[in-house]
């Protein structure tokens, strides 16, 4: 009997042997099948069954592990918090959230209009942001917004011939004039808390010339009027209003009562009411002698003592942070973003890091340099107007944080 390829069925032996039983375990053999196509070394059938466990074990073991898995994290920027912004024109205008950790942007409320100021409203309970909203009747009206949700309705709280909010949105203000006699308008100016919804408001007074701006600070309002294109700045009482300068437009309030302003040449200076009394003469702010001819003042820092002003120094054109406090004496302008643009906006964190948009671009702003680049994502809208940023959003189930 010739050599033959056998197998045994009861105790998994193989081999090749000429008897008819199992060297090992005495038990019948049996010839192995394909045994004749060479020497491809094969499987018993528990070898098999082990095969096919080995891998049923290690699928189960892979779809739990990715099941349990966190998924990985989605890219961040190193940067925190959201901007809220407005794009779009006419009727179409809405509130936009750049979320600046996932650099991604998402739609929020529409309004009727692109807002002349976003703030935040930290001091008022279950309300995010304030609005001002150019209104063609009564000039503006101060609206506010307790959801980021697409369909949240902005509520109208105050309107009037200009509104200026307090920061932190605890007190907004607001005016009203009427012609009388010549170059005089009877004036009131009108500040409601906006958490209680209480109102309080001055006794008519009599100004000469025509209202165009209304500041605040942390306790007061502040009426600007224009008669000859002079422009002049009066604290706002209850009784009435108290001139403080005269001859320089204003272009901002810092929470402490100190003012931007700027001469009709263009000259940026400060005029500080509350370290100087009686004395109505602001102090320029140049460099090297080069004065900041000044555009547009874009946003204080938290405390109220740096300016960030849009203008420029010496034909160089940018944005730039201007120390206004406690000194005395404001100190030397340093440029922060180099720009010849004019549709800039910006706004302030509260570590008194600066965020600036302009040219299509938005950059972070830590130290007096820039640190982070973004542009917004295709089909987004750019911003326009103001910016605002804040830490966090107000639970709104249709915006992920």
């Amino acid at each position: 009997m010739s050599m033959a390829s056998k197998l045994c069925l009861r105790c998994d032996w193989s081999g090749e042997t000429r008897s008819r039983t199992c060297p090992r375990c005495g038990a019948e053999l049996f010839d192995r099948p394909g045994a004749e196509r060479g020497p491809t070394p094969e499987r018993s059938w528990r070898g098999w069954v082990a095969t096919a466990l080995v891998i049923a074990v290690a699928a189960i073991a892979f779809v739990t592990i990715q099941r349990f898995t966190p998924s990985a994290p989605a890219p961040t920027t190193g940067l925190d918090g959201y901007l809220v912004y407005a794009g779009g024109t006419g009727h179409q205008v809405r509130l936009w959230i750049w979320n600046l950790s996932t650099d991604t942007i998402q739609p929020g409320p529409v309004v009727s209009a692109t807002p002349s100021s976003i703030v935040s409203l930290y001091a008022v309970e279950d309300s995010w942001i304030g609005v001002t909203i150019p209104a063609a009747v009564h000039g503006a009206e101060a609206q506010v917004l307790r959801s980021a949700n697409q369909d949240a309705q902005p509520v109208p709280i105050a309107h009037g011939g200009s509104v200026a909010w307090q920061d932190g949105g605890a007190f907004v203000s607001s005016t009203r004039s009427e012609m009388v006699q010549g170059c005089f308008r009877r004036v009131t100016v009108g500040t409601l808390a906006v958490a209680d919804r209480i109102g309080r408001h001055t006794s008519p007074f009599l100004v000469c010339g025509k209202v165009v701006g209304l500041f605040r600070d942390s306790l007061s309002p502040y009426l600007e009027t224009t008669h000859h294109d002079v422009f002049q700045l009066w604290r706002v009482f209850k009784d009435g209003p108290s001139p403080l300068v005269d001859g320089y437009e204003t272009l901002g309030a810092s929470q402490n009562g100190d003012f931007l302003v700027r001469s009709p040449s263009g000259r940026a200076g400060m005029y500080y009411p509350s370290s100087t009394p009686g004395e109505n003469k602001p102090l320029v702010i140049s460099l090297h002698g080069n004065p900041l001819v000044a555009t547009t003042l874009l946003t204080w820092s938290v405390d109220g003592n740096v300016a960030y002003v849009l203008g420029s120094i010496g034909g160089v054109q940018g944005v730039f942070a201007v120390t206004v406090g406690p000194r005395r004496e404001p100190g030397g302008p340093a440029l922060v973003v180099r720009t010849s643009a004019t549709d800039v906006s910006a706004s302030i964190t509260v570590t008194n890091d600066v965020y600036v948009f302009s040219d299509g671009t938005l950059r972070f702003v830590r130290d007096g340099t820039v640190t982070s680049v973004l542009s917004p994502p295709a089909g987004v809208p750019a911003p326009t107007g103001p910016l605002l940023w804040v830490l966090s959003l107000p639970y709104s189930p249709s915006v992920t944080p």
